[in-house]
């Protein structure tokens, strides 16, 4: 399952969808990763559907689908990924 996010990714992920390299992704997931990516994980093991995944670009039967963007997460809403500590 190649995926691609980040910056670039944000800012260009049509560009990257249509070209040459962009065939070796899967999904494309532009703006904030967080809730996307899990989601994309749930869609994954629960039958696939991906149309539900906020803020996803991926192929269906040959032709490219973009997802809308989510909402944006609130600061209380993000979590410090386990085994960081502040200080």
């Amino acid at each position: 399952m190649p995926d691609f996010g980040g910056y670039y990714a944000t800012i260009d992920y049509e560009k990257i969808i249509h070209s040459e390299e962009g065939k070796l992704f899967d999904f494309i997931i532009y703006g904030e990763g967080e809730r996307p990516f899990n989601e994309l994980i749930k869609a994954l093991s629960n039958g696939h559907d991906f149309s539900q995944v906020p803020n996803l670009v991926y192929r269906e039967n040959g032709e490219v689908k973009i997802n809308p963007r989510g909402e944006l997460l609130t600061l209380a809403e993000l979590k410090p990924p386990t085994g960081v500590h502040a200080g």
